[in-house]
Order: C-alpha cells, then sequence, then structure tokens
C-alpha cells in the first residue's frame, strides 16, 4: 500500500479526496510512512505538507485460507469501560470469558450459551464495538483490504462505506464457538491461544492473563466480495 498507491492516481486520487486533499497536491518529501510496527491503529500515513491533512490509511489483508482478521485486542476491562459496559454486565462477561480459560485443553466450550445469549444481546445492542475497534486512537479515514490470492487492493471510505455497516446492531453467535457476531461482520471472542503469550505472571484462569483479553475481528473476505469499493487497483 505504501509503495504501490501513488503508482496508481486514479485511486490515489479519489482517497485524497476523502480526506479533503486536491488532486494536484504532491506528497511531501517526507513521503508516506508505515506506522504499524508502532502498534496504532493506521497502518500508512502520507504527508502532503502543512497545508492539507495527513491522509491516514489502515490496512487489512486476507488469504484464500483465512477469511477473518483482528481489528484490536483489549484487556476485558478496558474493552468494557471504552464501550461503557456496566460493572454487572462486564462481570458477567468475565464469567463466561473465565468459563473458557478453565476448561480442559482440547474440550470445545461455547463462548455464549444459549440461555445467555439474551442478555448479551441487550449489552451489545447498544455498543459500537466494531466502530470504536477500527477507528482507534487515530481515526483513518480510508479502509484498505488486500486480497492476496487476486493481488488487488479495494479502498473503502470509513465515514460513508464502512461505518453505516459495521454500526449494524442485530447480534447472532457463531455456529462453533458460539461467538458474539455484531452485525455481519464483526466478531468478537476470547482471545485464547496460550502458546506465546505473556501473562504477566498472571494463570490462565486470571482475566488478567492476556488470553482472556477480548479481540476484535472482522470478516474482511466477505466485506471485500461484497462491499462495492470507493476505488480498487491490482498489482
Amino acid at each position: 500500500m505504501r509503495n504501490s498507491l501513488p503508482h496508481h492516481p486514479r485511486a490515489f486520487n479519489k482517497v485524497k479526496r476523502v480526506a479533503g486533499i486536491p488532486d494536484s497536491a504532491s506528497l511531501s518529501n517526507e513521503e508516506s510512512d508505515n506506522v504499524g510496527l508502532y502498534k496504532r491503529k493506521t497502518d500508512v500515513v502520507f504527508n502532503f505538507g502543512e497545508e492539507y491533512p495527513l491522509l491516514r490509511i489502515t490496512v487489512k489483508s486476507f488469504s484464500p485460507t483465512a477469511g477473518y482478521n483482528h481489528i484490536g485486542r483489549k484487556a476485558l476491562s478496558v474493552f468494557c469501560a471504552e464501550n461503557r459496559i456496566k460493572a454487572s454486565d462486564h462481570k458477567f462477561l468475565e464469567s463466561l470469558f473465565l468459563r473458557k480459560a478453565k476448561a480442559p485443553r482440547g474440550r470445545r466450550t461455547h463462548l455464549v450459551e444459549v440461555g445467555e445469549q439474551d442478555r448479551v444481546r441487550q449489552i451489545f445492542n447498544h455498543t459500537e464495538a466494531g466502530a470504536s475497534a477500527l477507528l482507534g486512537a487515530d481515526h483513518p479515514q480510508i479502509f484498505a483490504v488486500y486480497c492476496i490470492e487476486k493481488s488487488t487492493w479495494h479502498l473503502y471510505d470509513i465515514q460513508k462505506q464502512v461505518l453505516p455497516i459495521i454500526r449494524q446492531s442485530t447480534i447472532t453467535f457463531t455456529t462453533t464457538g458460539r461467538n458474539i457476531v455484531l452485525g455481519d461482520y464483526i466478531v468478537l471472542q476470547r482471545k485464547g491461544s496460550q502458546a506465546g503469550e505473556h501473562s504477566g505472571g498472571h494463570p490462565i484462569t486470571d482475566i488478567r492473563h492476556r488470553a482472556n483479553d477480548v479481540q476484535v475481528k472482522m470478516r474482511v473476505k466477505r466485506f471485500f466480495d461484497e462491499v462495492e469499493p470507493l476505488a480498487y487497483f491490482v498489482l
């Protein structure tokens, strides 16, 4: 994205206009910056000088075998605070996470059992967990999705094309793990996968263990296939 987008002027000009940058504006001497390594939400920033705003793009990709990509991960306490989830509901969600944490390795355990689904719907009915995870602190203007198999980029206006879709209030559950699905494209789950996790000295049955974080995932392949992009280009 960082190196290829400026070489596709029709697509580049379309995304520049989203940020209020004229087609004629040229990149500053700083050109573009890949900031993903610094754990910011925006992956690429294009600088056109002090006269214009930064063009910030958050980037996701998918392969034929992996249609999901994570857009956020936080401790449950932080997630609940940011999404204004009340204390009693926070404790309820914590109990669901710890139930999975305590399950014997290899045993399939649902995050949300059938009898718990109505309460989970009530908790998330008025949140925008997908939107807050995608925007982060940087509030990128463009969402870029790369299809590895087709070597194709799809570019979307976050405010006009992405947020209205991922703010859908329908709440369902995945078939296998009964993870929480917000709308058509956002999935909330316990992070799991203890291997390589930095626990901070906490056991897996402690909610502070990193495996008990909330992971927000997006069905990026489905989004790529179903939502008409603002612009696209092929490498």
